[in-house]
């Protein structure tokens, strides 16, 4: 199996989770349909792309693929099964740190593989309010999620010290 780790960074919020929500297992076929996604994962095992580059949710990031050996040598015609699986967090996980409710489909970060150490090099130095508020519109028609005023006042006090750790780190670098 070749495991690819996320390069692009995300709110700092989220390195603080101390899970990663598995995947089911995703399959395409080697076949012309789906010859695009095939050559989007290639890209990503090249390193010409991060694995970030094939979510296909706004509101999702995905922080480690797991891929079949054989991935570089599918061309769209051999028909195979390709199976592959992930690890990601969804927008509305920074909630949990509140809530103290992790999903049914979470799995500590040592299970998956995944280290403190490469978490703390996907902080980025903003809020991830933006991006539940956006995530707030998206499903605005039926309710599907909403973020309460409440929490998200909990999350600023979270991560208005996160942030500025990474920005006070960065400033004793130069």
């Amino acid at each position: 199996m070749i495991e690819i780790f996320r390069k692009t960074r995300v709110p700092a919020i989220y390195t603080k989770l101390d899970y990663v929500r598995e995947s089911g297992t995703v399959c395409y076929a080697d076949c012309p349909q789906d010859l695009l996604l095939i050559r989007q994962i290639q890209d990503v095992v090249k390193g010409k792309i991060c694995v970030s580059n094939i979510e296909r949710l706004s509101y999702h990031f995905m922080i480690k693929a797991v891929f079949p050996e054989n991935i570089m040598d599918l061309d769209g015609t051999s028909d195979e099964l390709i199976e592959w699986h992930f690890f990601s967090w969804k927008a509305w996980d920074a909630e949990t740190l509140i809530t103290h409710r992790n999903p049914s489909e979470s799995v500590p970060l040592i299970e998956a593989g995944i280290g403190a150490d490469f978490i703390d090099t996907l902080a980025h130095p903003s809020s991830c309010l933006p991006i539940l508020r956006e995530t707030e519109n998206m499903f605005q028609e039926n309710s599907a999620y909403t973020l309460n005023p409440k929490i998200a006042s909990e999350i600023k006090k979270i991560e208005t010290p996160l942030i500025a750790r990474i920005k006070l780190l960065k400033l004793k670098q130069l």
